[in-house]
């Protein structure tokens, strides 16, 4: 098991088997999967942690809750929650299938949100059909998907943000940038294989993957999102120099995204 669960693991007092004991069987094989934010060098110390239990029917049971494609049982292990999600392998393989012939009105963010956390998650019965599920979801499918989202929302505040510049709200305008910014950085990390869609998380996995980005990217993110002065002197120039940086990473992002679908 990683080291990075296995520590996580210690550090709550809980276990595996703990998780076993507390799920709801089924004669049938079961895929279980264990995610925390910690698996990505996220989270914090209150991060609980998320399982998913995958077989051909979802058993029957008492649930906390019940989703669109799934069911909920809620459980507490020494003072950590645990939201334990049961799928059926046909909603799966129906997800997947969507995400890997690109059909982007067909899969929903959490279903992708869903989809990356099997992707980095770990394990705690090795068998076939965990196995069976990782070889399914394809890197390249969801690095697509996430890179359109992510631009989707880019794009449309950076739209915003240069018609507001245009009509001198510089104000304004830069606030709709900023969020255009963070959007284009969960852009550029997607491309660079981080697909993680908690927009929280951008900046971090972005700063925290610096070799992957040239000092002078770096230096200017820093300038422009996190150690920036601005004034009512250099607001109007702030701004301006600011959409430029967007614009740059967004068509980069865009060109790359399209270079790889030839």
């Amino acid at each position: 098991m990683n080291k990075i669960l296995t520590d996580r693991f210690e550090e709550c007092g809980i276990s595996p088997s703990d998780i076993f004991d507390r799920l709801i069987k089924s004669d049938e094989e079961q895929a279980i999967f264990v995610y925390t934010s910690h698996l990505e060098g996220l989270g914090t110390k209150s991060s609980d942690f998320d399982v998913y239990v995958i077989s051909e029917n979802i058993p029957d049971g008492e649930f906390s809750r019940n989703e669109a494609n799934s069911k909920v049982q809620t459980s507490i292990i020494n003072g950590k929650m645990l939201d334990i999600e049961y799928w059926a392998m046909e909603s799966i393989e129906k997800i997947i299938f969507n995400l890997n012939n690109l059909h982007y009105s067909s899969v929903s963010q959490d279903e992708l949100k869903f989809l990356h956390r099997l992707k980095v998650s770990e394990v705690i019965n090795e068998n076939n059909l965990n196995t069976k599920i990782k070889s399914m979801i394809k890197q390249r499918s969801l690095t697509d998907f996430v890179v359109n989202i992510y631009l989707i929302a880019a794009n449309s505040d950076l739209q915003d943000a240069i018609a507001l510049y245009e009509s001198q709200e510089y104000t304004c305008a830069l606030n709709c940038a900023r969020r255009s910014l963070e959007s284009a950085i969960g852009a550029l990390n997607a491309k660079n294989g981080f697909t993680n869609l908690k927009r929280k998380w951008a900046s971090k996995i972005f700063l925290d993957n610096r070799k992957l980005e040239s000092k002078l990217r770096i230096d200017q993110y820093l300038k422009y999102q996190i150690y920036c002065h601005i004034d009512k002197e250099n607001i109007k120039l702030f701004v301006g120099d600011m959409l430029e940086f967007i614009q740059d990473i967004v068509s980069e992002v865009a060109f790359k995204k399209e270079g790889q679908d030839d």
